[in-house]
């Protein structure tokens, strides 16, 4: 798993409170000034969020002398620049992270004589892959580009704002729409995994943290006058190469020209927010990955929806009573209601859920049939991506039974705040299922074959932790992981 690799790609703003250049990371949801120290929560990220490469041909003379250069080159003749000006293509922008989990076989590692196969080896194996892709937003138009390629992910985005919504008519309309930037996410996340050398039964496959955006890319419109006729020369705003050629670009303008009922779908704009607590006006523990934000003063979890910090509920994990721990911090935790369906039957309860993945323990099958299916899954992208997959798992097998309270008027709690969305959360399921189903079960694995996981209702739920020699030990359930694979500044402090 690789849910902790973040994009590397940089945002560039200015600082709504001095104005200075701000460059961060693009999934960053808490920023910081280098000129003036301000603390600030990106919002505004609930839809579609737009954004612009800059322009490095910025000259329309310049421009003028690429396609003259390039004609010259393929006409062996004169030309003479005519319309000339500048234009923006949108390209859909997918992201996400494909897990596959595959119940099979494949070939053992042996020697062979030649032309015999070796023999194949029972196996259940999670693969991933990074999704970052890019497809033309546009349609019926031929501009010499099926993809920005990695230009999106080399060169600082600029938020779409005010300024180039004066200039719209610079702008190709959005024809692609966004269901079918979905199913292309989809398509392409199969196609990851087409080349592995597996002979899959059972194929259990998530797409997580799933992001679409759009980028407007620059591109120069050139129309030249020849003793031939006319061509139109499409030039690189960014890499000042031709795109291409055309004998004239009569569908580019009436494109242009026509695109006044644009824009399928609704845009989002980024907004930002004091890190601050909305009650108590306390600062916030300053994480950068962070889309739930704890406050140690008055006990109060945020999170960003509609471009507003609003409140957030959340359950506390009772510790064990009588115990000696100098130091408790807590995590959260999600909490998925989770029904499971195959072949008309349905799972809701853990009697069900126990007979498709058996607890190595004895369980009171009668009780268990009263109690629904939850399934636990971190809301911290940890470091070492596999601690997620593991308390996760562990977690969701244990089912524990445990008593909630409150956290006590004027304390302090060392609670972490949370950098895994609800959505992302709901979208593990069938990976903690995969990893909770045995290999050799083959009951389990034919019910596995078209089983659909549906998990709803997310709840945040905090657990202590005690600090036990290198690890982090949770009180009630024995789970732990390693002190230094925590992300960020754990447990927080009051800064």
């Amino acid at each position: 798993m690789n849910l902790s690799q973040e994009s590397q790609i940089q945002i560039l703003i200015h600082c709504p409170q001095c104005g200075g250049n701000i460059g961060f990371l693009e999934q960053s949801h808490a920023i910081r000034c280098e000129f003036c120290g301000t603390s600030l929560i990106v919002a505004g990220r609930d839809g579609i969020l737009r954004y612009v490469l800059p322009v490095h041909l910025q000259n329309q003379t310049e421009a003028q002398r690429v396609a003259l250069e390039h004609l010259r080159g393929i006409e062996r003749a004169s030309a003479e620049p005519k319309e000339t000006f500048l234009f923006y293509a949108p390209f859909w922008r997918l992201q996400g992270q494909a897990y596959r989990w595959v119940f099979g076989a494949r070939p053992m590692k042996v020697e062979t004589e030649e032309g015999v196969l070796p023999p194949m080896e029972k196996m259940k194996v999670l693969l991933t892959r990074i999704l970052d892709h890019t497809i033309p937003g546009y349609a019926d138009l031929d501009l010499g580009l099926s993809s920005l390629g990695i230009r999106s992910q080399a060169i600082q985005l600029q938020p779409f704002n005010q300024e180039h919504e004066k200039q719209k008519d610079s702008f190709l309309p959005l024809k692609v729409p966004l269901a079918k930037a979905q199913e292309e996410a989809e398509r392409a996340a199969n196609i990851f995994f087409e080349a592995e050398d597996l002979a899959s039964e059972v194929i259990l496959q998530s797409l997580v943290g799933r992001v679409f955006s759009l980028i407007y890319f620059p591109i120069w419109y050139v129309d030249c006058q020849y003793s031939q006729g006319r061509k139109t020369i499409l030039v690189d705003g960014l890499g000042k190469k031709v795109l291409a050629t055309m004998p004239e670009g009569g569908p580019i303008l009436s494109s242009l020209n026509g695109g006044k009922k644009r824009d399928p779908v609704e845009f989002s704009g980024l907004r930002f927010l004091p890190l601050l607590c909305p009650n108590c006006g306390w600062d916030f523990s300053f994480q950068p990955f962070n889309i739930l934000h704890f406050c140690v003063t008055c006990r109060r979890l945020w999170k960003v929806q509609g471009g507003e910090l609003v409140e957030a509920d959340y359950q506390v994990i009772s510790p064990p009573r009588g115990g000696t721990q100098k130091e408790v911090a807590w995590v959260p935790f999600w909490r998925c209601r989770g029904v499971l369906e195959s072949e008309g039957i349905r799972f809701t309860t853990m009697a069900d859920f126990y007979r498709l993945a058996p607890p190595p323990r004895i369980v009171d099958l009668q009780r268990e049939a009263r109690r629904p299916i939850y399934f636990y899954i971190p809301a911290v992208k940890f470091r070492n991506p596999q601690v997620l997959h593991t308390m996760g798992s562990r977690l969701t097998f244990l089912q524990p039974d445990l008593q909630t309270e409150e956290f006590p008027d004027g304390s302090n709690p060392l609670a972490a705040g949370g950098s895994l969305p609800d959505r992302d959360a709901c979208d593990l399921g069938g990976m903690i299922l995969g990893s909770m189903v045995p290999q050799a079960n083959r009951k389990a694995r034919t019910w596995l074959k078209n089983c659909k996981i549906n998990l709803d209702d997310p709840q945040i739920f905090y657990f202590p932790f005690s600090r036990a020699d290198l690890f982090w030990r949770e009180l009630n359930t024995g789970i732990a992981f390693q002190h230094n694979a925590f992300p960020g500044d754990f447990p927080p402090t009051r800064e």
